[in-house]
C-alpha cells in the first residue's frame, strides 16, 4: 500500500512539474484538481486564472479512459479540454478569461469500465 501511495505521489509531482513548466511562473493563480480511485490517481486538471491555460490528463495505464476538464460560469461552458489515456503528456488549451469573476473547474474521468469520477472547485479570474 505504501508503494502504491508513493508511486501515486511521485506521479502527481511529475504531472505538476510538467504543468508548471508549461506556463510562466508569474501567471498564478492556478487551481489543480485530482480524481483518485483506490488511492491511485486517475485524472488531473489545472487551470490558470490569469492566462486561461487549461490542461487535463488521464491516467497513462488506461488507454481507453478519457479525462475531461470543463470551466463553467453561471451555467455557461467557457472552455473544455479532453485527454485520452495511454500516454504521459497532458492535453492543453485555453478557456475564456473574465477578469474579476469566479468560475468553476470540473474534472471528469471516464474509465474503460465503471463509474465516472468527478471533482469540482471554484477559482477566481484576477483583474
Amino acid at each position: 500500500m505504501r508503494r502504491v501511495l508513493a508511486a501515486a505521489a511521485a506521479a502527481l509531482l511529475a504531472a505538476g512539474a510538467a504543468l508548471a513548466t508549461a506556463a510562466p511562473a508569474a501567471a498564478a493563480p492556478t487551481l489543480d484538481l485530482v480524481v483518485q480511485k483506490g488511492g491511485v490517481w486517475k485524472g488531473y486538471a489545472s487551470v490558470n486564472g490569469s492566462t486561461g491555460r487549461l490542461c487535463v490528463r488521464a491516467y497513462h495505464a488506461t488507454p481507453q479512459a478519457v479525462a475531461v476538464a470543463n470551466v463553467w460560469y453561471e451555467g455557461q461552458l467557457l472552455g473544455r479540454v479532453s485527454d485520452r489515456g495511454g500516454d504521459s503528456e497532458p492535453t492543453c488549451g485555453y478557456t475564456r478569461v473574465d477578469p474579476g469573476y469566479w468560475a468553476g473547474l470540473e474534472l471528469l474521468f471516464h474509465p474503460e469500465t465503471g463509474s465516472t469520477l468527478r471533482a469540482y472547485d471554484n477559482f477566481h479570474f484576477p483583474y
